[in-house]
């Protein structure tokens, strides 16, 4: 999905946490709020995979402005 992101931010639930990947973690890092940026090494991937993530009961304070709509392959 982050391949073809069209600018969207993609955010997974794990645990009590969402997290963004790839592009999406770049979106919220640059349009949102500067997160710390994760980076693990992952086989077959070329470079780090990026991720961000922020507490599920702090979506509405990142959230505010911009429209959020839930995802039925998983994300938000």
């Amino acid at each position: 999905m982050e391949d073809a992101n069209p600018g969207r931010v993609y955010l997974y639930p794990e645990g009590a946490f969402y997290k963004a990947y790839q592009k999406s973690a770049w979106l919220l890092c640059t349009r949102v709020h500067p997160f710390k940026v994760s980076a693990r090494e992952l086989k077959g991937l070329e470079g780090p995979l990026l991720s961000v993530g922020f507490p599920q009961s702090s979506l509405d304070k990142f959230s505010a402005g911009y429209q959020v709509a839930e995802n039925t392959s998983g994300g938000v």
